[in-house]
């Protein structure tokens, strides 16, 4: 079993979640940023700044295959945080594709179903939503 270890971020990370494919692993942090690594060998891929405030949670799209460059406007992840805000990426912009909102508290995780036709949100604000 081979072993190594990376140092993915200057704040606490919060995350790491493989693809659903297993070549890449993405982090979260308190810093806000989500990074992508490639798999096996740890090379960073992709940084985004996903949120202002910390970024508690990411959940990649069932569908979703490949390594970046990524094409198409496709949820490929999304990710939760203490802004009350989750955000669904693409991954081929720096800006979010969608934003959703309406929690009243941090968001401190978010899942697709399986099948990738719903995501999952759970709050501080003691509520989850469909």
């Amino acid at each position: 079993v081979a072993e190594v270890s990376q140092v993915g971020d200057e704040r606490p990370l919060t995350q790491g979640k493989f693809s659903p494919d297993g070549g890449l692993f993405c982090t979260s942090s308190w810093s806000g940023f989500i990074k992508f690594w490639k798999v096996p060998s740890c090379e960073p891929t992709l940084t985004i700044r996903a949120h202002e405030d910390r970024c508690n949670s990411i959940a990649w799209h069932p569908s979703c295959k490949g390594a970046p460059p990524f094409e198409g406007q496709t949820v490929r992840l999304a990710s939760a945080s203490a802004d009350s805000r989750i955000n669904l990426w693409c991954l081929t912009e720096s800006q979010p594709l969608g934003v959703l909102e309406g929690h009243e508290d941090r968001v401190n995780r978010v899942v697709f179903h399986p099948m990738g036709e719903h995501l999952v949100s759970t709050s501080h604000d003691m509520s989850w939503r469909l």
